[in-house]
């Protein structure tokens, strides 16, 4: 704003008549003035005219305005262009691409600004001096270039000359503004508009089918399995099933396998119902009469109003005169009744289904008691010493139905294989034709009647809970006790649950067909793409915004005043100065002080710039505040033999800086070298909150950015030194010619031409730190894509305990095996996962949740080395002359069969063959039917040594478990016998018979567990450590095996799915009996042919080991977890006295971390190698130091060099300004020729020729 107010001062004061009357005031002793004009009237043809430089011109600040408010534009369309396309497409996946392209761009802009920001505040002294008259100190003395910009901008503020402080300011903001650029583009993960993709069904509803279907019908049974697998053992989902619905399947075509993101597609379901409410029964405790005979109702129906249909009536109470109970049982039952109050069809009743559970006491009564109740009432006396109670029962009344919706389905492709979710998009009451709810209840019952052995015998009269397969799903989920479920309310959401799982099987199998018909879908696709992050736009804009109203207001400040030619080089002050002998006075009385002096007695002076009329000449005046003799110092100065040596040492020139500038980037090469190595030991360098947040761009762009930029800027200002010296440098060291030394300027010329001047006229000092100075320039660009953030996964270490224990003592394994059978059927035949903590053989003990796995990511995997339980058997195959085979074929029924009858020996420690326990065998006779004249034949048996009934027991087989103990363990459990018949040919029979000990062993195991399901990884299968086996021991004679009997699980409860060959229910006799079914047709199965070779024995027994293992596995974590065994050493640890064991959670915590990029770095070293290199040479070429005595960016610090020498005097002023290229020049000490001043120019005249450092012309001296 000063410098405004000057100008407009001095166009309303007309300059020359102010100096004329100046002159005519400026008469006494206190002021004197020199005017060269006055004293040399005769005027050169050629003079040092008037000049405007380009970056000078009015237009430059407006042009500079609209170039950045040009790019302010242009980078807000590109965000909105981003915006709208969702980021642009990655051409490449080089992430340097982009995030170079915007800095390098701006690497191109400043050094543009950087000239208009030096030309202003080169020419602002002489624009100043034209103003009026100035003190030394705001012109002759005044360097805004030389100074860091910090002090330039305090002095220029300070100085009120704002046009400087706004040209710095717009400087430094471009500098943040090329910083905030390394941030401007990132690569994310963006959602991309909705669209829609064209799917396949595979399987859609059809109600119609269910008409050809059997509803009622063995093959039911797979559905109560399943339903109980998912219930009680977490098993996952069935495709197209969830716990609530069941749902059409699409198939995935393979455009579709490439997206990154989502495709969500709405289907058919069916959502099913069980409608309950509570109810209210009577039990009768005594429906039987004295002879067993049922005489009354066992159950009657109080709320609401319903009756039982025909049929049996269901069982509650144990019939005590030829059953025996528990003293407490709980029995449930499911039937059908009528809650109709007309008379309609039975097909047109509603399908009602009662569920009721009874909690029955039986205790036994004193003869006194039971005398006295006789007395009392009859109907007791029909049950001698008994009493039979109903302490209490629950009941609810449940109507199937289903409703027909939609159902969202949802392919996520960020998991591998895609996650599919499934949810209830709209659920409505319809019922598809042909498929009506009582055909949906019709197929309930028959489900449950399907798997009613599932859970054991039916007969099983001494189970504490009945088994029943509708109750035992719905304890699944409650601790598998009855009890749990005599709450109505608990009951009824049970069975609304249990019920929705065994519908969704129902419907999968029954109204559901093959389709391949088209459907649309809609893809919420993500893909990584250019985004531009908005904390740096709007860095960038504001900052374009900001530098273009301050260069409005620069060109409003701007003084418009013409400036001498060759302002910026030696060579036009030398012109001016030789026009001027009055300021070269002037200077010469200071020269040789130091700058403090020179300051102090400079300041008793003014100046002024006056233009001649035609502008061909611009006249220095001066005045003075007090006589030149009363500054004793300076008279002294001039008339002494030799000058003072001084020499201008900026800060920029010390040496500490120069070397520090040398060092910083060979630090920069070991700083970038160790951080490489951390970031790639520790995976990175730290977190960072967000992937793409503000504070990574912080940390990987601004921040790298602007470490580098200070170096830059280091390099910038060598650079900047050695421009402004190389001129008087090339003079200090030869002879020069005019254009290499006096017309030679860098400083004021873009790089590509300051580096082509430098080397045409040898600057080679210059030209590497030019070079230097670029690629200082260009670390900015290679170091916004040194870092980047990038999810970083890495392990931690934890501690499992493992607070149970192990009972293997499978105490009741003859009936019951906690549906280790159902489960194993499920994954051999339908291929569903193991339940937890069980794979393939294996069983593992279970471990505490660690609290810390809640902070672990998904999809993570906890690494450990676990112990592991496995069954085996130690088998001898029986000589064939140890047992007889022969076939028999009954053609009045026409079917064939074939009996095995063996001696199986025993060991000496086992002599207990046979009822009475005191035989050294075991004889076993087996008989198989089947239909065709020839078949195989496979088959299980549970061995059995006495003593034992001789009627009810039997030496093999579970005809009747309980009359049967368990082998002592010294004995044989097991026999198999397989191979093949043929009635036709018998000399092809060939059948094998093994009897096995079962042997449980204990081994490590290197296994990993997904989480934080803690399921069992598929990915990457446990390992295990067969040296480290251990054969568990068994009783108190330390014996090796062990007494399971699995036969009547392996006859009942296991059942194959997935084949048709074989009779597969568990009631039908086959030949191939269901373990050697699974054995052939199981998860790993065996030829069927290989049962009857000889040779191949080896693999059979392979093929039986597997699916024992594999069953066992099952039976160990349903029957076997919790208790100690007796006289079993270490097979569990107290819960006192738990286990630990270390594990590794890989990709345990998974944090968006700052990582170096190895290329980046390479690229950055080598750049900041050749900086070093280019400054070394360039120190070691130029001379920085004792080169001139004064400041070489002021107006005085040139002339000091320049007063008093000949190049300067009247005589060659003509030859500087025709021929400059003809002579050459040197800066040097010359003796002083006082010739070139006038008599009436000197107060003091001293013809003692004096010693002076200064440029002149070489001719003239030699």
């Amino acid at each position: 704003m000063l410098t405004r107010w000057l100008e407009q001062n001095h166009r309303e004061s007309h300059l020359p008549e102010a100096f004329d009357q100046h002159r005519e005031q400026s008469d006494g002793p206190e002021l004197k003035q020199y005017t060269t004009g006055e004293q040399h009237p005769k005027h050169l043809a050629v003079r040092a005219h008037r000049w405007d430089p380009i970056w000078l011109h009015g237009f430059i600040l407006p042009l500079m305005a609209g170039l950045f408010l040009l790019l302010a534009l242009s980078l807000i369309l590109l965000w909105h262009f981003n915006v709208r396309a969702n980021g642009f497409k990655l051409i490449t996946n080089n992430h340097y691409a982009w995030t170079y392209g915007p800095t390098a761009l701006l690497i191109f802009v400043v050094p543009i600004w950087r000239q208009v920001d030096y030309h202003y505040k080169a020419a602002l002294p002489w624009q100043l001096l034209q103003c009026r008259f100035t003190s030394a100190e705001y012109s002759i003395l005044l360097d805004y270039v030389s100074p860091l910009q910090i002090v330039s901008f305090w002095a220029s503020l300070r100085n009120s000359h704002f046009i400087v402080a706004t040209t710095i300011v717009v400087f430094v903001i471009l500098k943040l503004v090329t910083v905030a650029s390394t941030g401007l583009l990132t690569e994310q993960s963006v959602g991309l508009p909705v669209q829609n993709m064209r799917l396949a069904l595979t399987t859609s509803l059809n109600g119609s089918l269910y008409n050809v279907s059997a509803p009622v019908a063995t093959t039911d049974a797979p559905i109560a399995y399943t339903a109980y697998g998912i219930l009680a053992h977490g098993l996952a989902d069935i495709p197209g099933t969830t716990p609530d619905m069941a749902y059409e399947t699409v198939r995935l075509r393979s455009d579709a396998l490439t997206i990154d993101g989502s495709i969500q597609v709405q289907v058919k379901a069916l959502f099913p119902n069980f409608n309950c409410q509570p109810a209210e029964v009577s039990i009768n405790p005594s429906p039987y009469d004295a002879n067993g005979q049922q005489v009354s109702d066992t159950m009657s129906i109080l709320s609401p109003s319903c009756h039982m249909m025909g049929g049996a009536q269901p069982t509650f109470v144990n019939d005590l005169n030829r059953l025996t109970a528990p003293l407490t049982q709980f029995r449930g039952a499911v039937q059908r009744v009528n809650c109709s109050d007309r008379d309609v069809p039975s097909e047109e009743l509603v399908n009602w289904q009662l569920l009721t559970i009874a909690e029955v006491e039986y205790s036994i009564l004193p003869p006194e008691a039971n005398q006295t109740n006789s007395t009392a009432n009859d109907t007791v006396s029909a049950l001698p010493y008994w009493r039979i109670g109903v302490k209490q029962a629950t009941s609810v009344l449940c109507r199937p139905s289903y409703g027909i919706g939609t159902a969202a389905l949802k392919y996520d492709f960020s998991y591998e294989p895609p996650l599919l979710s499934a949810a209830i998009d709209q659920n409505t009451a319809g019922n598809l034709v042909g498929f009506r709810d009582n055909d949906l209840g019709a197929s309930f019952t028959a489900a449950l009647a399907a798997g009613s052995n599932m859970f054991g015998d039916l007969s099983e009269n001494l189970a504490v809970d009945f088994p029943n397969t509708m109750f035992k799903l719905m304890a699944a989920g409650h601790g598998d006790r009855y009890e749990n479920l005599m709450d109505q309310d608990v009951m009824m959401s049970t069975a609304e649950r249990t019920f929705k799982h065994l519908a969704v099987q129902i419907a999968r199998k029954n109204i559901f067909q093959e389709d391949n018909s088209d459907i649309v879908g809609i893809s919420e696709r993500s893909e990584k793409r250019l985004v531009i992050s908005e904390f740096s736009l709007w860095v960038m804009v504001a900052g374009f915004i900001l530098v273009a109203v301050l260069s409005f207001a620069a060109n409003w400040m701007r003084l418009n005043k013409p400036i001498p030619y060759g302002y910026e080089n030696i060579y036009g002050l030398a012109l001016l100065l030789a026009q001027n002998h009055g300021f070269q006075k002037v200077m010469d009385q200071v020269i040789g002080y130091d700058d403090a002096t020179v300051r102090r007695i400079l300041a008793n002076h003014q100046f002024l710039a006056s233009w001649s009329e035609d502008c061909k000449q611009l006249d220095l005046l001066n005045q003075a505040k007090s006589r030149l003799e009363d500054q004793t110092d300076s008279h002294n100065a001039g008339t002494g033999s030799a000058p003072k040596e001084l020499w201008w040492n900026p800060l920029t020139l010390k040496r500490w800086i120069l070397v520090m500038t040398l060092c910083l980037p060979i630090a920069g090469i070991v700083t970038l070298e160790v951080l490489q190595r951390l970031s790639d030991r520790s995976h990175g360098l730290g977190d960072v909150s967000d992937m793409n947040g503000a504070s990574s761009i912080i940390y990987t762009r601004l921040l790298p950015a602007f470490v580098v930029l200070v170096i830059a800027s280091l390099v910038n200002a060598v650079e900047f030194n050695i421009f402004v010296l190389s001129p008087f440098d090339r003079l200090w060291s030869r002879d020069t010619k005019c254009r290499q030394s006096l017309q030679s300027s860098l400083i004021n010329l873009l790089p590509p031409l300051a580096f082509w001047k430098a080397l045409r006229h040898r600057h080679y000092a210059a030209l590497c730190s030019s070079i230097a100075t670029v690629l200082g320039a260009s670390l900015t660009i290679i170091v916004s894509g040194l870092y980047t953030v990038e999810q970083i996964s890495y392990s931690t270490e934890v501690v499992l305990f493992v607070n149970q224990s192990m009972n293997l003592n499978w105490a009741n394994s003859s009936t019951q095996d906690n549906g280790a059978a159902a489960l194993i059927s499920l994954t051999e035949s339908l291929n569903l996962s193991y339940p937890a903590f069980t794979v393939d053989e294996l069983a593992f003990p279970y471990f505490d949740q660690l609290g810390s796995l809640d902070a672990i990511a998904a999809e993570s995997t906890l690494q450990t080395r676990l112990p592991a339980f496995r069954a085996s058997l130690n088998c001898s195959i029986l000589n064939p002359s140890k047992f007889n085979v022969s076939a028999v074929y009954n053609s009045r029924i026409n079917s064939a069969s074939a009996n095995v009858d063996a001696r199986l020996p025993l060991p000496n420690s086992c002599l207990r063959g046979g009822p009475g326990g005191n035989l050294s065998y075991i004889e076993i006779t087996y008989r198989v039917g089947f239909a065709a004249n020839a078949s195989y034949i496979g088959k299980i048996l549970d061995l059995h040594v006495g003593p034992y009934d001789p009627i009810l027991g039997s030496a093999f087989g579970e005809s009747d478990p309980r009359s049967n103990n368990d082998n002592p363990p010294e004995c044989p459990s097991l026999a198999f016998i397989y191979g093949y018949i043929d009635l036709d040919d018998q000399t092809q029979n060939s059948v094998t018979t093994m009897m096995c000990y079962q042997e449980m062993q204990r081994l490590q195991v290197n296994v990993n567990f997904d989480v934080p399901s803690m399921s069992i990884s598929t990915t990457f299968p446990p390992a295990t450590d067969e040296g480290t086996v251990e054969i568990l021991l068994n009783g108190p004679n330390r014996s090796t095996a062990w007494q399971y009997r699995i036969q009547q699980h392996m006859d009942q409860s296991l059942s194959l799915f997935n084949q048709t060959k074989y009779a597969s229910s568990n009631l039908a006799d086959s030949p191939i009996d269901p373990f050697f079914q699974a054995v052939l047709v199981g998860k790993k199965p065996i030829a069927e042919s290989l049962l009857s070779s000889k040779e191949n024995a080896s693999a059979v027994y392979d093929g039986i080991l597997a699916f024992y293992r594999r069953y066992m596995a099952q039976a160990i974590s349903n029957n076997m977890r919790g208790g100690t065994a007796d006289g079993v050493p270490a097979t569990g640890v107290a819960a006192d006295k738990p286990q630990s064991f270390p594990g590794t959670v890989l990709n345990a915590i998974r944090k968006p971390r700052v990582v170096q990029q190895n290329q980046a770095k390479v690229a950055l070293q080598v750049l900041f190698g050749l900086i070093s290199v280019l400054l070394a040479i360039a120190y070691k070429l130029a001379r920085l130091r004792r080169l001139v005595p004064y400041n070489p960016c002021t107006i005085f610090g040139v002339a000091s060099l320049l007063v008093g020498t000949n190049m300067c005097s009247e005589d060659e002023r003509e030859r500087l300004q025709s021929a400059p290229s003809d002579r050459k020049y040197r800066l040097d000490w010359w003796y002083d020729n006082s010739r070139q001043w006038h008599e009436g120019d000197l107060d003091c005249h001293d013809t003692k020729r004096r010693r002076r450092y200064r440029i002149d012309v070489v001719d003239d001296h030699h």
